[in-house]
């Protein structure tokens, strides 16, 4: 369909700046691609529980963190 591609062309045309959260970790080389491909500028940020190691440290409230990661449960719960 399209929807990715569609709002990096979006940004490009009307300058305006995008944020764009997505848990499809394949999309962000696609999504970082586009941008060069444009010479839009771009910042990709960490994804805590995949590239900060200090999270799984051995503190409590990471490993509930992780647990509850983990289990699928959704922002909204």
């Amino acid at each position: 369909m399209g929807k990715s591609l569609s709002v990096v062309k979006w940004a490009n045309t009307t300058g305006n700046p995008l944020t764009i959260f997505t848990s499809r970790t394949e999309l962000y080389d696609q999504y970082e691609g586009w941008c060069e491909k444009r010479d839009l500028d771009y910042i990709a940020l960490p994804a805590f529980h995949r590239e900060c190691e200090t999270m799984w440290e051995d503190y409590p409230i990471e490993a509930q963190i992780s647990d509850l990661y983990e289990s699928g449960i959704s922002g909204a719960e």
